[in-house]
């Protein structure tokens, strides 16, 4: 049981250490201003395009510098397959502007 006990805290020590790493390299403030700078809540089940939407060239830049810090080998992961580019997100924000409502029939 004790071993297990210890395995929570690293496993603890570990999360707190890549939400540290999120927050130091930037991610996870609603505003990319100074004075308006507020920590969202990360947890376990926080993604990093969803809820911190880290996307497109910051994706890639974001990877880089967590395989650095991690030691992790990501010669052969495919971001295309996990992230969507800048171009996607612009694109769908701006189609999401011109979408007409339809009124519900009763």
């Amino acid at each position: 049981m004790s071993e297990l006990k210890g395995q929570i805290s690293t496993n603890d020590e570990i999360i707190n250490k890549i939400i540290t790493f999120i927050y130091d390299n930037g991610c996870g403030y609603t505003l990319p201003f100074p004075f308006l700078f507020k920590r969202k809540h990360i947890t376990k089940g926080t993604t990093l395009e969803g809820d911190l939407k880290i996307t497109g060239d910051d994706s890639d830049e974001f990877l880089k510098a967590f395989s650095k810090e991690f030691n992790v080998n990501i010669s052969s992961f495919k971001i295309g397959d996990y992230f969507k580019g800048e171009r996607d997100m612009v694109l769908n924000t701006i189609t999401s502007l011109f979408k007409v409502k339809k009124k519900k029939k009763h």
